[in-house]
């Protein structure tokens, strides 16, 4: 994740090929056949993970794990194209740490954060920048694994080690495709663009820039590359955002090295409206106009 955003500790990146593989010794894992919904869905637990507004689309569970001697309970999850978000009770003074989400296809790969949800007291959200891969019926099959929960003091962190494990079937929201676009010239700079979509909680944007390493581009005292610009030129906080090289590492070289995937996310305006992704690097500028429609219509045409 780049640059400090207000409100959002920043997680541990999940690498390929790290997925859970539970040993002969661990617990059995909790499945999504013995939630129970309960409502309505706190709106502090809501706001915290960026879905106001979205309570209708979040799935309500309540199923217990114990591990280490702590009770954690799944109490709901989220899931469009660009997140994966999940909700966790009975966490106490605990803040979720290391959290590993699987599909059918294997691990979600992706950035993550997460943090303790106040004034719900035991209640936490993780989520991931990466949304799982559904069946032909728009569900993934997912299992999430907790394997650690810390606790913050003023001089001093204490971490409880365990096997939290869940197991649920999860809606994956869906997206629509925002015009772009393909390739453009960025001033010395070479862009282009892989996504640039809607989904109901975030406007999402995958690029490949030529000419610039990952250190250039996100970092402290680095200008934002690209910036969301509402009708009145006020510029949209981002909730999400890195930059990373587009090559495995083993082939990252001198020339390589030079480009740059850039990914963001910005919380979608629940009003829509008429708004302006800016580039800006390489000596250049680069604008690509979007109209964002209403939550409410997109609710209703769902």
């Amino acid at each position: 994740m780049s640059g400090p955003v207000a409100g959002l500790a920043v997680g541990v990146l999940l690498l390929a090929g790290c997925g859970y593989r539970p040993s002969a010794a661990a617990q059995a894992i909790h499945p999504g056949s013995s939630l129970a919904v309960t409502h309505p869905f706190p709106d502090q637990d809501l706001a915290a993970a960026n879905l106001t507004n979205l309570e209708s689309m979040v799935s309500r569970y309540s199923i217990d794990s114990t591990s280490s001697g702590l009770t954690i309970t799944l109490i709901g999850a989220y899931a469009d194209p660009a997140r994966t978000v999940v909700f966790f009770r009975g966490v106490g003074g605990y803040q979720v740490g290391s959290v590993a989400v699987t599909d059918n296809f294997g691990l979600i790969n992706a950035g993550s954060s997460g943090r303790s949800i106040k004034p719900s007291i035991g209640d936490a959200y993780y989520t991931l920048d990466g949304g799982p891969r559904p069946g032909s019926d728009g569900v993934a099959h997912l299992v999430i694994n907790v394997s650690d929960v810390a606790q913050y003091h003023v001089n001093s962190v204490s971490h409880l080690a365990g096997n939290w494990t869940w197991s649920i079937p999860l809606k994956v929201q869906g997206a629509t495709a925002l015009p772009s676009p393909t390739e453009f010239a960025l001033g010395r700079w070479y862009a282009s663009i892989e996504v640039l979509e809607v989904t109901p909680s975030v406007i999402h944007l995958r690029a490949v820039i030529n000419g610039v390493s990952p250190g250039d581009v996100v970092g402290s005292g680095i200008p934002e590359v690209v910036t969301l610009l509402d009708s009145s030129g006020t510029r949209t906080n981002f909730i999400a955002g890195d930059a990373r090289i587009v090559v495995p590492k083993q082939l990252v070289n001198p020339v390589t090295y030079q480009n740059s995937r850039i990914e963001y996310q910005w919380p979608r305006p629940a009003n829509g409206g008429t708004f302006q992704l800016r580039f800006l690097g390489g000596g250049g500028s680069y604008a690509i106009p979007l109209t964002i429609e209403p939550l409410a219509r997109m609710q209703r045409l769902a």
